[in-house]
């Protein structure tokens, strides 16, 4: 998972990204980064990093974390944003 805020505007924009059991690529040179891609890569690995019901309850995760962003922040950035 990545959150990353970006300045737009005269606002923020947080972006979220998530691996939700895609290929991994490891940024690894050569046949290192070939040997643990092929290991990382069996299904019984990314099974076990990635058990049933977590693309859900992440999705239902994030939902409600947002929502309660979109509560908090208002008054957050009025106390301590500066200029």
């Amino acid at each position: 998972m990545a959150h990353v805020w970006l300045n737009e505007g005269s606002g923020t924009v947080l972006r979220s990204h998530f691996w939700l059991g895609a290929v991994l690529r490891p940024d690894l040179p050569g046949l290192a980064g070939d040997m643990l891609g092929r290991l990382v890569n069996r299904r019984i690995v990314r099974q076990i990093a990635l058990p049933d019901g977590v693309p859900q309850a992440l999705s239902q995760h994030c939902a409600e974390e947002y929502a309660n962003l979109a509560a908090l922040l208002p008054e957050l950035y009025g106390r301590f944003a500066t200029g």
